[in-house]
């Protein structure tokens, strides 16, 4: 596990097209990722994590072909 404040917050989504096909174990997969926290609500399509640069990396390797990995950009007002 990672300290909190380590790292930077990014969206996985399961990708439209391969809601089909993505592997059962893809959450799994995520919360097993070395460097890497699961934050907020998770729900079998989407959910958020903090990472390491290495971790993402990984989960990228892993999992870009069904999921879209995106880092979370805070918007102020």
């Amino acid at each position: 596990m990672i300290d909190a404040m380590v790292g930077e917050v990014f969206v996985l989504a399961v990708r439209r097209d391969r809601r089909d096909d993505v592997p059962g174990d893809w959450l799994d997969v995520v919360r097993g990722t070395s460097g890497l926290i699961v934050i907020g609500d998770v729900n079998p399509t989407r959910l958020q994590v903090r990472a390491t640069p290495e971790a993402i990396e990984q989960v990228r390797n892993q999992l870009s072909d069904y999921l879209h990995i995106e880092k979370l950009i805070p918007h102020t007002l």
